[in-house]
């Protein structure tokens, strides 16, 4: 896992950019909604004039209402993906 928010003070801002190397950022959103109901953004590079991001990977945003637990949820969901990796059925639509 890479972590690619600057950990110097005052640069997140209340959000993390974060990458799991092998693992496709839409996947990876895709999972964690599907599993666990966590909103990540998947940052992709797409075709100009659309945006480009210079390391694939999910932004996470918790705020003043993310509880410690939807916080521990969020971590145990990464430790899980970093151990197991991606399961290799298909999504089904939700």
């Amino acid at each position: 896992m890479k972590l690619h928010s600057s950990l110097e003070p005052g640069q997140t801002w209340g959000l993390a950019y974060m990458s799991i190397d092998g693992m496709d950022p839409r996947a990876v959103s895709a999972y964690l909604w599907d599993r666990y109901r966590i909103i990540a953004n998947a940052m992709v590079q797409g075709p100009l004039p659309g945006s480009q991001f210079p390391h694939p990977g999910i932004r996470i945003t918790p705020n003043v209402y993310t509880t410690l637990e939807e916080i521990d949820t969020f971590a145990s969901a990464i430790e899980e993906l970093l151990k197991t990796g991606l399961p290799t059925t298909p999504r089904t639509g939700a």
